[in-house]
């Protein structure tokens, strides 16, 4: 019996032995899984979260592609309706002209049968009938430099007037330092399309009203108002061609409310005053900009008005041409040599009619053209004695036609 007690205890001694090991190793593996679970888990997270900024700057990257593709695709459109329009503007032109060209026979210098005219001038030499109103021109010749203009055009004084987007009369506003107001002006046409019909007109202008109160262009010494003129240069003068001074017309008329001073809204006065006058300085506009200052008070005002660039007139050519200018202004557009009547001599030039008068390689010159006087035969004949000194003679070009010719009244038999 009491061994067989001591075999139970020994038994249950051995089960619980086996018991709490396999506990232990149980546990330990738990921990293990737990612990790579654990790992896999902030592995998945660390990837998840570098995925997700991925997906986020993918989808910045995709909605800048976006927004530039449907900024592309307004622009486009822009284009497209900008085009529709000068399309139609252009087939109302050439219908317009169509007719002109059909009733008018008389078509004056290089315009021909259906070119585009490059300004008012030469589109009214071309059809006399035509009435005052919008046309298209193209100053810088058909089919090369920019593209045609829309300009009204002043029939009854041949004017072309380019508008622009400040024709209007406009308040500086209030402040105080020089130029603190600043307007760019933007016209219906290129730089180079104005600076073409500059070229080709005999005479260009521009008016500008400035109606003040307590607003000076000069005061004290210091210009608080200027102009830019076509190349962005600022200029100080409001009326005349005179770049070296500040004036007005007042100023050049000598009538300005202060008779010291050369426009009357420099006397800085607390009443409405206005100065107007007329740029015709063609070198320098058209005007590109406007600056005003010195209007910090409540009281104070500036209202300026700019009036439409225009030009008139043509600059004549005499004689053979002298210059790839000459051949320019009469008409011609094709690039290529030329022959033209320099100082002494018949000279060959190259003319880029791609670019304009006064800009590089515009003209080159290639050498002095080889002119040779052909001799010239012919029969004279004397029918009375000459004894006098400074009498011309009278020389008989015979005829096929005829037996002979009448020379001073004197029938000349024909000699064959």
């Amino acid at each position: 019996m009491a061994r067989l007690f001591t075999i139970a205890i020994t038994l249950g001694l051995f089960l619980i032995s086996s018991g709490t090991t396999t506990l232990a190793d149980v546990t330990f593996t738990l921990e293990e899984q737990f612990q790579k679970l654990s790992d896999n888990f902030l592995q998945f997270k660390e990837n998840a979260e570098l995925k997700d900024q991925q997906h986020i700057e993918m989808r910045k990257v995709l909605e800048e592609k976006v927004t530039r593709l449907e900024e592309m695709m307004e622009l486009k459109d822009r284009q497209q309706e900008i085009l529709t329009e000068k399309i139609i503007r252009l087939e109302r032109w050439a219908e317009k002209n169509g007719r002109a060209t059909t009733t008018s026979s008389k078509v004056v210098g290089e315009i021909a049968s259906g070119a585009m005219p490059r300004t008012c001038r030469e589109a009214h030499l071309a059809d006399p009938s035509l009435a005052s109103g919008m046309y298209w021109i193209d100053p810088d010749g058909q089919a090369v430099g920019d593209a045609p203009i829309y300009v009204y055009c002043d029939m009854i004084s041949e004017t072309t007037s380019i508008p622009h987007d400040s024709q209007s009369s406009m308040n500086v506003g209030h402040c105080a330092d020089p130029g603190c107001y600043s307007r760019a002006i933007n016209y219906n046409a290129s730089s180079r399309q104005m600076s073409a019909l500059t070229k080709l007109s005999a005479e260009c202008h521009q008016s500008i009203k400035y109606d003040c109160y307590f607003a000076p262009f000069e005061f004290d010494g210091v210009s608080y108002a200027w102009w830019n003129d076509k190349n962005g240069n600022p200029e100080y003068f409001w009326s005349g061609s005179d770049d070296s001074v500040h004036t007005c017309q007042c100023g050049i008329d000598r009538n300005c409310v202060d008779p010291s001073l050369e426009c009357n809204c420099d006397s800085a006065a607390p009443v409405q005053l206005t100065d107007s006058g007329i740029i015709s300085n063609k070198n320098l506009l058209p005007v590109t900009r406007l600056n005003f200052g010195r209007t910090p008070l409540e009281s104070s005002s500036g209202i300026h008005t700019l009036g439409p660039f225009e030009c008139s007139g043509q600059v004549a050519v005499t004689g053979m041409p002298s210059s790839c200018e000459d051949l320019w202004r009469v008409g011609h557009t094709l690039s290529g040599l030329y022959s033209i009547m320099g100082a002494t001599k018949v000279e060959t030039v190259f003319c880029d009619f791609a670019k304009l008068p006064g800009d590089t390689d515009f003209q080159k010159w290639i050498g002095f053209t080889d002119v040779k006087s052909s001799p010239v035969y012919f029969y004279v004949q004397k029918s009375s004695s000459y004894n006098s000194t400074n009498t011309p003679i009278c020389l008989i070009r015979f005829s096929p036609s005829a037996n002979f010719e009448i020379c001073n009244e004197d029938k000349v038999e024909r000699i064959d």
